[in-house]
């Protein structure tokens, strides 16, 4: 509640809170004055208008994202997602190879890594189908805040753009490596340290196309590649 502070004899609302707001006359001396109470519900539109957000989406093994950005040397992620299954072969959530630079996070010949720059500099971190917000800056690759490698920034692939759901590699995206076993709750990309991706899944209320919603730049990211990308349910 927010206490307006009237004086007495002060004519005026008093205080303004969830349900509303009062009003007093005379600092509470109501002989003569009719006082009422005036109750206002205030009611915020969920975020985005004409979007309903959705606890994640997923790939049905064909659909991928296209960010229309690429990595440079001053990229920092924030992914919170889960894995659907432990037993994968090659399935990427993103991934970028470029002339033995690479940037990937996903099953890479059975194990679950994350790599940022230089082929070899693999950090690999126990599988499990967990709920986990995933994340790197100049210093780390974080699970939960915990660190599980050091990125080698000098070495990212930065000539293609980073795709969600599946790698590219010179280019082209490997259709066999798109995942259809992450679900994604959000995903942040900064560059320089300024946030320009902010990434939400969302349904489009009148066409009911799937996708992104990026609240950085108000742009709806849909699906890139063939299939259709799946909807979890409303939030």
């Amino acid at each position: 509640a927010v206490n307006l502070g009237r004086a007495s004899g002060e004519t005026g609302i008093q205080q303004i809170n969830a349900d509303g707001f009062s009003f007093m006359s005379n600092g509470g001396d109501t002989r003569g004055i009719t006082c009422k109470y005036i109750a206002i519900k205030f009611y915020s539109e969920p975020f985005p208008h004409g979007y309903t957000l959705l606890d994640y989406i997923k790939s049905d093994g064909s659909a991928w994202i296209n960010t229309g950005l690429r990595f440079t040397t001053n990229t920092k992620f924030e992914i919170k997602g889960r894995w659907t299954t432990t037993s994968l072969s090659s399935e990427f959530f993103f991934g970028i190879w470029q002339s033995l630079k690479e940037s990937e996070l996903g099953y890479e010949n059975g194990s679950l890594v994350y790599l940022i720059g230089g082929t070899g500099k693999y950090q690999s971190f126990a599988p499990d189908t967990n709920s986990h917000v995933i994340s790197s800056d100049a210093n780390g690759i974080y699970v939960d805040g915990v660190s599980v490698g050091t990125p080698t920034w000098a070495n990212v692939s930065t000539g293609y753009d980073i795709p969600i759901f599946a790698r590219s590699v010179t280019g082209t995206i490997r259709s066999n490596e798109i995942t259809s076993h992450f679900e994604l709750e959000y995903c942040k990309i900064w560059q320089n340290d300024a946030l320009v991706r902010d990434f939400v899944p969302c349904i489009n209320d009148d066409t009911s196309v799937i996708g992104l919603y990026d609240k950085a730049n108000d742009v709806f990211y849909t699906n890139a590649g063939s299939g259709s990308l799946i909807a979890g349910d409303p939030i």
